[in-house]
């Protein structure tokens, strides 16, 4: 078991079209000083894909404010 300090932040974020490719969505939370380690487009069993989104991020204080300040990605406002 490791340790609860190392385990990471893993946010889901809704309202990104799916034609968005992940490695621009990670550069674009980059550059509004989230800490991301990776991106992953969710998919469901019947492997269609949907407009969710899974960031991994470090366990800071930068990396937290993600749930109360991120309303904005890659131009598209209203992201939850």
């Amino acid at each position: 078991m490791r340790p609860r300090g190392g385990r990471k932040i893993k946010a889901v974020i809704r309202g990104i079209p799916t034609d968005f490719p992940v490695d621009k969505i990670q550069t674009d939370l980059c550059g509004q000083g989230f800490p991301v380690h990776s991106v992953h487009r969710l998919l469901p069993q019947r492997r269609l894909t949907i407009w969710l989104v899974l960031a991994v991020l470090p366990r800071t204080e930068e990396a937290k404010n993600i749930f109360n300040n991120l309303n904005m990605v890659c131009g598209l406002s209203g992201i939850q």
